[in-house]
C-alpha cells in the first residue's frame, strides 16, 4: 500500500495549474492523486491511460509502457 502525500490536496490546484499552463488539461482527479503519490514515494506507473504521457514531462514520474 502507498498512501498520498500528506499535502495532496494542498498542492492539487499548484499541480493542476502546472499541467493546464503546459498545454495539458482533463486529467482527471483520480489519475492526478495517482501521479501525485508516484511523484512523492519515487514508483513507477504501469498503466494504458495515456493522459499519464501527457503528465509525465511536467510532473517527472516514471512510466512503464504497457502494449496490449
Amino acid at each position: 500500500r502507498v498512501d498520498p502525500p500528506p499535502a495532496l490536496w494542498a498542492e492539487m490546484l499548484d499541480v493542476r495549474w502546472r499541467l493546464k499552463k503546459a498545454g495539458v488539461a482533463g486529467v482527471s482527479i483520480p489519475d492526478l492523486i495517482i501521479a501525485m503519490t508516484a511523484v512523492a514515494h519515487q514508483k513507477v506507473i504501469l498503466t494504458l491511460d495515456r493522459d499519464f504521457w501527457r503528465m509525465r514531462p511536467i510532473l517527472g514520474f516514471q512510466l512503464l509502457e504497457v502494449t496490449e
